[in-house]
């Protein structure tokens, strides 16, 4: 029983060791004005009035239950998001280029 648990232990350290730097390099690179910006929120926050009330527009998916892409050409958005009650405001443009978007 031990000989299981410890080799579960080992290959779940490897299987996050190879699934968690992407999405942190994702996180890590700064939002750029007019590009899109991905937003982790609370599943009960109203996206398109947040995203709206900062001068943004969702670009989508709509109803996604945590995160969504918003863009904006103003340059006060970033600022403006940012300072809502967000979980993350990231760099959504590497994430869109991943998923093949743009």
């Amino acid at each position: 029983m031990e000989y299981a648990v410890t080799r579960f232990c080992i290959g779940l350290g490897f299987a996050l060791a190879s699934i968690v730097p992407p999405f942190a390099a994702l996180i890590a690179e700064p939002p750029e004005p007019g590009k899109p910006v991905l937003v982790v929120h609370w599943p009960w926050r109203d996206v398109q009035n947040l995203v709206h009330d900062a001068g943004g527009h969702v670009l989508g998916p709509v109803r996604a239950p945590f995160g969504f892409l918003a863009t904006s050409d103003d340059a006060a958005f970033l600022t403006a998001i940012s300072n809502t009650p967000n979980l993350i405001v990231a760099d959504g443009y590497s994430l869109a280029k991943l998923c093949g978007v743009v």
